[in-house]
């Protein structure tokens, strides 16, 4: 079983290189870009997520580099999946959206 403290690092690694593709709340498809698909394909993505509160189930399609996520917004905001897709742009946000996973586990 992972901790939470690995489970987010393995996260925040992911995060640079995967896009939002379609986002409905409840359910978000990402998009993995060509500079993460050896990093994604070296992770247990759904062990990964089976680890993380409020994630429903995952379903991934390496040929299309896609991973679609359904998920309880009560315990997962929509607003974190958009800020997840942002750290790739702004590095900056790396050590606040850390903490707001870690709350996750609370």
């Amino acid at each position: 079983m992972r901790t939470p403290d690995q489970v987010v690092d393995t996260l925040m690694t992911l995060a640079p290189h995967a896009e939002i593709a379609h986002h409905i709340p409840g359910r978000v498809r990402l998009k993995i870009l060509l500079s993460g698909f050896a990093v994604a394909r070296k992770l247990d993505l759904k062990g990964l997520t089976k680890s993380i509160p409020g994630v429903l189930k995952l379903r991934l399609n390496l040929f299309a580099r896609s991973i679609v996520i359904d998920y309880d917004q009560e315990k997962l905001s929509p607003r974190l999946w958009e800020d997840i897709s942002r750290l790739r742009n702004d590095p900056a946000m790396t050590a606040a959206l850390k903490e707001r996973l870690l709350a996750l586990w609370s």
